[in-house]
């Protein structure tokens, strides 16, 4: 029997990480190979890991801190999904993390390459927010440093999102890539349809050896920098109504989205993501925006007199202030008869990136 094959897969917040992997993982998954996943963010209660627990993986959830800079809870929640016998794992840094080479890559080649099959690294690409910072001209400093720093170190870059992608917007990200990355394989994807990821992650995951020894020139100070102008949120409530009746809660769903969307374009913050997931029973909903302009919504209508919602936002301005927003909705909808209990909060600023370790070029 072969080594475990370890897959990463970086990319920014709101690159759709969460939603390749899972329909990767369909693909790779067989009678023959089983697939786990892990997921990482600065606080506990993600999204993320309730989505693709429901979707009927194993799943472990590294919280409180970057893979980098827990190396070792990275590694422990590998060794525990290869004690249940996954033959795969498809693991997903925090969406404001780069350095990931020297921080991770390296150190996993050097210290435990007996026992794992390290694929190359992959950062998933939303080809929209690219575009952004280049016209904007953000890549010297905040979060548009982090971003290109993420696309300078990957082995393969994946665009996603082409179903949404016009002609002359396909072209001119094209150009960027010859400009700016033109020794990196590129890939063309839609995890939303699934176009491109079964050649994806039936090939290239798995059949893709070569490290390219990308290791990023990263300026800790400037990476420090953007990723405090970003705010966190993770909250979990239990949301019934004053009158105890069944609710419709995709319609609840679609209407929270609906609000925080406004609101954050009322006050002009850029929303990296946000993430809503509603369970009772066996029914769910997920719900994200996407952009200033369009809401996603699947899974099932479903009626019940309560629901559990697990909310995530990230957006480039003070956790404080999200906080602020967060209760000024929840007013919104008390107001109309919902009733919220809050199971647990947090929200907070990413501190100061202090990788486990980082090996150099020059690095055995």
């Amino acid at each position: 029997m072969g080594k475990p094959k370890l897959i990463l897969v970086g990319g920014f917040l709101g690159a759709g990480k969460t939603t390749l992997l899972s329909v990767a993982a369909h693909f790779l998954q067989s009678d023959k190979k089983k697939v786990g996943l892990i997921t990482n963010d600065q606080a506990a209660g993600l999204v993320d890991t309730h989505i693709l627990e429901f979707n009927g993986f194993d799943v472990e959830e590294v919280s409180g801190s970057c893979f980098c800079c827990d190396f070792n809870g990275f590694y422990n929640a590998i060794n525990n999904l290869i004690s249940l016998k996954c033959d795969i794992v498809l693991a997903e840094p925090v969406g404001s993390c780069t350095d990931l080479y020297a921080t991770l890559v390296r150190p996993l080649q050097s210290m435990y390459s007996e026992k794992l099959d390290l694929a190359p690294l992959f950062v998933l690409v939303d080809p929209f927010k690219l575009l952004k910072i280049i016209d904007e001209n953000s890549t010297k400093e905040g979060p548009g440093y982090i971003y290109l720093k993420q696309l300078e170190e990957a082995d393969h870059l994946v665009i996603n999102k082409i179903d949404l992608l016009k002609t002359e917007d396909r072209a001119k990200i094209q150009e960027v890539l010859d400009t700016q990355f033109p020794e990196h394989p590129v890939h063309w994807i839609s995890a939303k349809t699934g176009a491109g990821i079964e050649e994806l992650a039936g090939s290239t995951f798995l059949n893709s050896q070569a490290h390219r020894n990308r290791i990023a020139d990263v300026d800790y100070q400037t990476y420090a920098i953007g990723e405090a102008m970003m705010g966190w949120y993770n909250a979990t409530f239990m949301i019934g109504n004053v009158e105890d009746k069944e609710m419709d809660w995709m319609q609840f769903g679609q209407t929270l989205l609906t609000v925080f969307q406004q609101v954050f374009n009322y006050e002009e913050i850029d929303v990296n993501h946000l993430k809503v997931f509603l369970k009772s029973g066996s029914s769910h909903m997920v719900g994200n925006i996407i952009n200033a302009d369009d809401i996603n919504v699947r899974g099932e209508c479903f009626y019940s007199k309560s629901t559990r919602m697990v909310l995530n936002i990230r957006a480039e301005t003070s956790h404080v202030l999200i906080h602020e927003i967060v209760q000024d909705v929840i007013e919104i909808f008390e107001n109309e008869g919902f009733r919220f209990e809050v199971v647990t909060e947090k929200h907070l600023t990413p501190g100061y990136p202090n990788p486990t370790y980082r090996f150099n070029e020059t690095m055995t």
